[in-house]
């Protein structure tokens, strides 16, 4: 991997490689939540069902229900492409990470880092907390504030407002002040 490619600006969900801005950040993981929440609408209804339903759900996990009153391919169904929702969050969110970062060094593996226990917290809320208690307040309202922290956070290689015109006159302004100091 080189190493421009690696702090340059990509959009692509689904390659590792980039970073990404705040505005971007946001478009796609307003895109990913909409189609997982229609995903799972059509493909999962008995699953959402039994989820929403507080007498079948209450202090199970995502886990447990699924496997109590999910339909074999509902259950299939619904760790996969839960599974793969997580999976393009991990590459956004280490690519927004990354932008926050900047180009310092080691800043690719904290930024891997940081992803992965996104990815961690992510699949235990999704699957292995039991819905509706006070494990699962605390994971949703921390990965919220860490949401709204990687959104409003001003990123370290997005950020930076280069105007090539004024770079090149500051430049030459000041090889002339040092020439006319020096007679």
């Amino acid at each position: 991997m080189k190493y421009q490619e690696l702090f340059k600006e990509n959009l692509n969900p689904f390659v590792l490689n980039g970073v990404i801005g705040r505005l971007s950040f946001f478009i796609i993981n307003l895109i990913i939540s909409v189609l997982s929440a229609v995903a799972y609408w059509i493909f999962c209804p008995k699953t959402l069902e039994s989820a929403a339903n507080y007498s079948i759900s209450q202090g199970k996990s995502t886990l447990e229900i699924l496997l109590a009153n999910s339909p074999e391919t509902e259950l299939l169904l619904y760790i996969l492409l839960n599974l793969v929702g997580m999976l393009i969050c991990f590459i956004v969110n280490k690519k927004r990470i990354l932008d926050i970062l900047g180009e310092k060094p080691n800043s690719f593996r904290l930024s891997l880092i940081f992803a992965s226990v996104l990815f961690l917290l992510s699949l235990q809320a999704n699957f292995l907390t039991p819905l509706g208690s006070l494990q699962a307040s605390f994971l949703s309202f921390g990965m919220g504030i860490i949401g709204l922290i990687l959104l409003f956070k001003k990123g370290e290689v997005t950020g930076k407002k280069i105007n090539k015109d004024n770079f090149v006159e500051g430049e030459i302004s000041e090889v002339a002040e040092n020439n006319v100091g020096d007679n």
